[in-house]
């Protein structure tokens, strides 16, 4: 029962476990972790390209409407007028186009950069699970408890539904992926007597 709890809670199956122990991804591991960096990517080229576009439209508004009131002030000699105008309208334009530029190249960097290799990694070690106390951002901060499961010197933010899966002090072989998360893991012995 527990071994199935622990399949499910980190989904995998007996057929990932078995390529895992051979240092390998299992075809549907891989085909999902390849999926999941193309939905990243594509996520980073719409948000980078649709921000960008988007402020770089907001940089456009401000010297559209000034530019033509510094114009018209010069004409009527009012020379304090326009230069705050024309200063105004350049200090929108920079710092608002800067940004755009900034997330143009963003997405245009998640076109070009090449996705992270998938390799697939192990360490073992006793269970550690832990709770954390953590402040979220924001302007209401609140204090929540974060739980992380320790095994062999990496750690993995979980949820503690996990502890009723999983004995503290019991040895397991994790396989995981970087930045991708746990992969399968399995129990190797129970934890030694104090």
């Amino acid at each position: 029962m527990e071994d199935q709890a622990l399949k499910n809670y980190f989904h995998f199956d007996e057929g990932d476990l078995m390529a895992n122990r051979n240092g390998q991804l299992s075809p549907k591991q891989q085909q999902a972790l390849v999926s999941d960096q193309k939905s990243g990517r594509l996520w980073g080229v719409v948000g980078g390209f649709g921000c960008g576009l988007g402020l770089l439209a907001i940089a456009s508004i401000f010297p559209i409407v000034f530019i033509p009131v510094g114009l018209a002030s010069l004409q009527s000699h009012e020379a304090g007028g326009a230069i705050g105008a024309f200063i105004g309208a350049g200090v929108w334009a920079l710092i608002w186009g800067g940004i755009g530029v900034f997330a143009l190249w963003s997405g245009f960097s998640s076109i070009v950069d090449k996705p992270t290799p998938l390799t697939l990694q192990r360490v073992a070690g006793p269970v550690n699970l832990v709770g954390v106390e953590r402040t979220s951002g924001g302007e209401h901060h609140h204090t929540y408890i974060q739980h992380e499961l320790h095994i062999g010197g990496q750690e993995w933010d979980v949820d503690s539904s996990l502890a009723g899966y999983i004995m503290q002090g019991d040895v397991y072989a994790v396989y995981f992926v970087v930045d991708e998360g746990i992969q399968s893991l399995e129990r190797l012995s129970a934890a030694r007597p104090a």
